[in-house]
């Protein structure tokens, strides 16, 4: 078994080794294993319910192109580390909660 799929996040859904993943139904936090996916272009986490703060983790993804995390209920400050994805060409955040910061250190 994949070590990625030992995360319970994982387990709950369809993951398909491509550069292109849409995870739905989701619930819970976004797991910092999330980064082992570093080859991944397109990661859709809309429409889910997830919770808690974007994890650091997930700034390390460098290819990545397309980053949605619309619809959820995610809170805290997005890292100032998105920053340096230089080659994320779109992120979506829109009807997230509202305690979400923008860009704090």
């Amino acid at each position: 078994m994949d070590p990625l799929f030992s995360n319970p996040f994982f387990r709950r859904c369809n993951y398909n080794p491509l550069p292109s993943i849409h995870l739905t139904p989701l619930t819970d936090k976004i797991p910092k294993e999330i980064a082992s996916l570093n080859q991944l272009n397109y990661l859709d986490l809309s429409e889910n319910s997830l919770t808690g703060e974007i994890p650091r983790e997930l700034c390390s993804l460098l290819s990545l192109e397309q980053l949605r995390l619309n619809s959820n209920q995610l809170e805290g400050a997005i890292p100032i580390q998105i920053g340096n994805l230089s080659s994320l060409t779109q992120i979506i955040f829109t009807t997230i909660n509202s305690a979400m910061q923008f860009l704090q250190r």
